[in-house]
């Protein structure tokens, strides 16, 4: 076994140990090279004090699986210790657990072990802890009463997010890693669902152009996500900064740029194309659902900023009956075409490469990257030329 498999092994038996003496089991995982046995203290039969014993569990440091499995064996040892009975008819060989049958595992059950799982494998960090925090929020789409399953898996992944999409890759993602750590069979089905998501600007995509854009906004101003949807389309902001926008009298506004790693958002202004939508969709009467708001840098949480885009697409999947018209006139939309759209309503108006990707809250070598086909060629010679001069 590597060095660094040891560590990592080591690093877990510490934190199971740890977990278990605070439960007032008297007992240790211990490893002997690769082997996993059970260690402590019991009398037998017949004697008067307890000795210093070792049980081996046949079971590998190597196997994650065998890991849970000796913790799981640690505490029937120690319940057997604590009724008098003989600990080693405790000890359940590999192959007979894996024969024994399983009872019904449920999906509130399944994420719990996973959580505790997830933390004895790595620290509890603020950085972990958010990062579990993402994971929970696709394993949430699960009915928490219903017993796991790879069919109900596949069935939540396929009916609560849209295909072809971010969510559904990494909701997809979320359900694989919670199947493998169940053990359950056929992942293989979940990676049939991933789709084709990329996120590298909108090639293949059908952009709407103005004439259907602002047909199709104004039927969906008077609904839920009317305000949101429109203030995307008018402003190019990125979903999750839609709740931030703070709007001026003069067809601009201001938003916090939320694509930025392991820092706040900062502000930065955007303005609308075409000036005229703010008035003609009404934007100054903000309406945005669930109480989601942040203005100040502070204010903002990447889990809530996650969980209002996760809403709003959820609530567009949903295909509410009001809104069948308005998907009449754009069939295959997706909210971020909003943005795309505004990025090139912003060519058709001669706005630089430079000025517009501080606008979207992108560099100018990204702009590029993602609109190069719809940029004329005197426009991205100049821009490539001054990316060049640094």
């Amino acid at each position: 076994m590597q060095s660094s498999r040891i560590s990592e092994a080591d690093e877990i038996l510490r934190a199971l140990n740890a977990a278990n003496r605070s439960k007032g089991i008297k007992l240790s995982i211990v490893r002997q090279g690769n082997a996993l046995s059970v260690q402590g203290s019991w009398k037998d039969p017949g004697e008067v004090k307890p000795k210093q014993r070792r049980l081996s569990l046949g079971l590998s440091a190597e196997k994650k699986n065998d890991i849970r499995e000796a913790d799981r064996q640690v505490k029937a040892v120690w319940a057997a210790i604590k009724k008098g009975e003989d600990p080693r008819k405790a000890v359940t060989s590999k192959k007979q657990a894996e024969q024994q049958p399983r009872g019904a595992l449920f999906v509130r059950d399944a994420v719990k072990d996973f959580e505790q799982t997830y933390f004895q494998e790595r620290k509890r960090t603020p950085s972990t802890e958010r990062s579990f925090k993402r994971l929970l929020t696709e394993l949430n789409r699960l009915p928490p009463a219903v017993e796991l399953s790879m069919e109900l898996l596949v069935e939540t992944a396929r009916r609560r997010t849209e295909p072809d999409s971010r969510t559904r890759l990494e909701c997809v993602m979320a359900f694989k890693r919670l199947a493998k750590h169940c053990d359950l069979e056929q992942a293989a089905e979940l990676d049939l669902l991933r789709g084709n998501y990329t996120a590298v600007g909108p090639r293949g995509r059908d952009i709407p152009g103005d004439e259907k854009l602002i047909e199709f906004l104004r039927l969906i101003r008077p609904s839920l996500y009317g305000w949101c949807t429109c203030a995307m389309a008018v402003f190019g902001v990125r979903p999750g900064e839609v709740p931030s926008l703070v709007l001026a009298e003069d067809g601009f506004a201001s938003c916090l740029t939320t694509k930025l790693k392991r820092a706040l958002p900062v502000t930065r202004d955007v303005m609308a194309l075409p000036k005229s939508w703010v008035v003609e969709l009404d934007l100054h009467d903000v309406s945005i659902p669930g109480n989601y708001r942040w203005i100040q840098p502070e204010e903002y949480n990447s889990d809530r900023a996650r969980l209002f885009v996760t809403n709003w697409n959820q609530w567009w999947s949903r295909q509410p009956a009001h809104l069948m018209q308005a998907r009449a006139i754009l069939p295959k939309y997706q909210n971020y075409d909003l943005r795309h759209a505004w990025a090139l309503r912003a060519i058709n108006r001669g706005i630089s490469t430079n000025i517009a990707a501080k606008a979207m809250g992108h560099s100018e070598a990204t702009h590029i990257k993602h609109y190069e086909r719809w940029l004329n060629k005197d426009e991205l010679r100049m821009a490539m030329q001054k990316i060049d001069r640094g």
